[in-house]
């Protein structure tokens, strides 16, 4: 079973511990790093590649600006073309698109 690279980018260091944790938990799951903010994102999908980025754009230092950026980024410079990108609220609020 081929390892799933999952990078967690979120400000709020208690909402990554408790993701670390429960990907940790789980076999075939590598986290590949952590970020706080778009810049810290793009440099490590750049450096180490991922499959799944799980990301609050929410969070401070984030916009769902991000979100485009990160799909052209893997797909164009680094010529992956299987990558997901999940959006989570870490707060209850108005959702809005």
């Amino acid at each position: 079973m081929p390892t799933l690279k999952v990078i967690l980018a979120d400000s709020n260091e208690l909402i990554r511990v408790g993701l670390r944790t429960v990907l940790n938990s789980q076999s075939g799951v590598e986290i590949v790093g952590e970020v706080t903010d778009n810049d810290e994102l793009l440099d490590l999908i750049k450096n180490f590649g991922t499959d799944v980025v799980l990301i609050d754009y929410t969070s401070s230092g984030f916009s769902i600006d991000i979100i485009p950026k990160i799909i052209s980024f893997i797909v164009f410079a680094i010529e992956l073309t299987d990558v997901h990108c999940r959006c989570m609220l870490s707060f209850a609020s108005r959702f809005d698109l």
